[in-house]
């Protein structure tokens, strides 16, 4: 199928986060519309994800673009998005993005729009930037950062409470801060550009076009989606690493006899980690074995006072690893991203939600990723 697309120069949030656009009836005034593209082309061939979860998207264009362009590529299948609690659209979302390169044949390298937002931003590591909501409206905010966002949707009972950024700096990027929350909260961010029309003496006028990042799914309330995907759904597999820990499993620690000593205890002490995550002291430990690892893969600590558990935990817990599944759309049972799913494969079961949409002339395909529990 060949699409459609938009090509718009890059919205300068300096031009248009001016309080100066009118609504009817003397409602107040808001930001300025972004401005009309400047040319509408054909994607001819492309790639193109709608989160970019994990990949950049390409395509290849009718009409010339340049690098910083904004590219809003026109869909034709709808899909059901919950904006607010009592509203839920069925709309053909555009998918959004940055060009960030341009070959000789006019393929551009295509970066999804809010990631492109926050390129280059950094969050403090404290105080209230753990609270999530407060990271997120910080990165819409368009006073700090490149690119212009009139707002975004998104249901605030999910992103409650704090989380913890584990970051020894006292800054870090904020692209990966917004990973930490997306995985925790199982959704991916999309764009769109929404028009907007005023009623004005019962006439339909004064539209204005908008950028919304969407934290949405099909429902306000998400439910559990279980399906069962096979061969012919074209599955493949990969595993992510998450997180990165110690390539150990076993633990043995010296402590001084004294914090302020030069000298060690003679016996140290034995640990390792079972099947459950769980530090076990391995001298006094009564089990079978079968639970502990199968090789002992040792590591030599040294400390001046005991160590805790957390401490002990932390050098030999390894690093958290989670599946994704790539298959393609089933029309029976249609899965949208964000939802959240339980997939049957080959015999196993996996939890997690849909991450990603892939769009090809030949097929649209999903990535599914595994939670981390």
């Amino acid at each position: 199928m060949i699409l459609e697309a938009n090509i718009y120069d890059n919205f300068n949030p300096n031009e248009l986060n001016v309080l100066d656009f009118e609504l009817p009836g003397g409602a107040g005034k808001v930001t300025r519309p972004i401005p009309k593209p400047k040319a509408r082309g054909q994607v001819l061939e492309y790639e193109l994800w709608e989160t970019g979860y994990k990949y950049t998207s390409s395509a290849l264009f009718s009409c010339e673009v340049s690098v910083g362009d904004v590219i809003e590529v026109l869909q034709v299948k709808k899909v059901p998005l919950a904006l607010a609690a009592d509203k839920t659209e069925t709309t053909a979302l555009s998918f959004v993005y940055v060009v960030t390169n341009v070959d000789d044949n006019n393929r551009a390298t295509l970066k999804n729009y809010f990631w492109a937002m926050i390129d280059g931003m950094s969050l403090p590591t404290k105080g209230e930037s753990q609270v999530m909501s407060t990271i997120l409206t910080k990165m819409i905010d368009p006073n700090l950062n490149q690119l212009m966002t009139h707002g975004f949707a998104y249901n605030p009972n999910v992103f409650t409470g704090t989380i913890k950024l584990n970051r020894k700096s006292d800054t870090t990027e904020a692209e990966g801060v917004a990973k930490d929350i997306f995985a925790r909260t199982r959704f991916q961010p999309t764009t769109m550009i929404r028009t907007s029309v005023y009623d004005i003496n019962g006439e339909l006028s004064q539209a204005r076009d908008t950028v919304q990042i969407n934290l949405s799914s099909r429902s306000w309330v998400r439910s559990q989606i279980e399906t069962r995907i096979d061969e012919s759904d074209n599955v493949a597999k990969e595993t992510e690493t998450i997180v990165e820990r110690s390539n150990y499993n076993f633990a043995i620690v010296y402590v001084k006899k004294t914090s302020d000593s030069n000298e060690y205890q003679p016996i140290p002490d034995l640990y390792t980690i079972d099947d459950n995550g769980n530090v076990v002291n391995y001298r006094t430990y009564k089990g079978d074995g079968y639970d502990l690892p199968q090789q002992k893969i040792v590591k030599t600590l040294f400390y001046d006072e005991t160590p805790t558990t957390a401490q002990i935990k932390a050098e030999i817990t390894g690093s958290t690893i989670i599946n994704l599944l790539y298959f393609n759309v089933n029309e029976l049972l249609e899965l949208y991203v964000n939802d959240i799913v339980k997939i049957w494969y080959q015999g196993g079961s996996y939890r997690g939600h849909i991450a990603d949409r892939v769009i090809t002339p030949a097929n649209d395909r999903l990535l599914f990723v595994e939670g981390v529990s």
